[in-house]
């Protein structure tokens, strides 16, 4: 399975005493692989092998608090808060019984 995932620019939100801010557009790409295995006569064993935001994208939702959560002086992008998970790899075996 191969899916996109967008987020729109937030552009209408409140911004009287800073409560809000301005959230930019972002796209993240995932995959997943999966396979059952009849090992067992009754049970077959699904395995899946799963990466979320490919590319690393470095993005905040809109609907995020931690967006405003730390304060960076120096950061890289000169945006405040806490951004959410980068690239993710899992590895899944479903086991029935």
């Amino acid at each position: 399975k191969i899916e996109g995932e967008y987020g729109g620019a937030q552009n209408r939100y409140l911004g009287l005493n800073n409560t809000e801010t301005y959230t930019p557009e972002y796209m993240l790409y995932n995959a997943s692989l999966s396979s059952s295995l009849h090992i067992f006569k009754n049970n077959p064993i699904e395995l899946r092998v799963e990466a979320n935001n490919i590319f690393d994208k470095a993005y905040q939702s809109n609907l995020s608090r931690l967006k405003y959560f730390e304060y960076y002086s120096t950061s890289n992008n000169r945006h405040s808060g806490i951004y959410n998970m980068g690239r993710n790899y899992c590895v899944k075996a479903v086991v029935s019984f």
